[in-house]
């Protein structure tokens, strides 16, 4: 089953890649090691809207430990986790 929150849990993130994905991040009393980005993408929408702006960096990455799930950076928000695949 995979679980997916539209606006993000928030999750500690301290070190990034070259290209700006994180190496670990911390989630739900643990930590996880990414082993590996699989997937990288921007979305920037809503510009026209009442709400305002959305942009926002995502990638979809493999941890060490099994975990498939995607992450995003939004600039006002941090790094949140939006979606863990079972």
């Amino acid at each position: 089953m995979t679980h997916a929150w539209p606006d993000g849990l928030p999750i500690q993130v301290e070190t990034l890649d070259e290209q700006g994905a994180p190496r670990a991040f911390g989630w739900r009393g643990r930590n996880w090691t990414v082993e590996r980005v699989v997937q990288r993408w921007m979305i920037d929408t809503d510009w026209w809207s009442e709400r305002g702006r959305l942009r926002r960096f995502y990638v979809a990455v493999i941890t060490r430990e099994g975990l498939l799930c995607a992450l995003f950076h939004d600039p006002e928000g941090g790094w949140r986790i939006t979606r863990v695949y079972d």
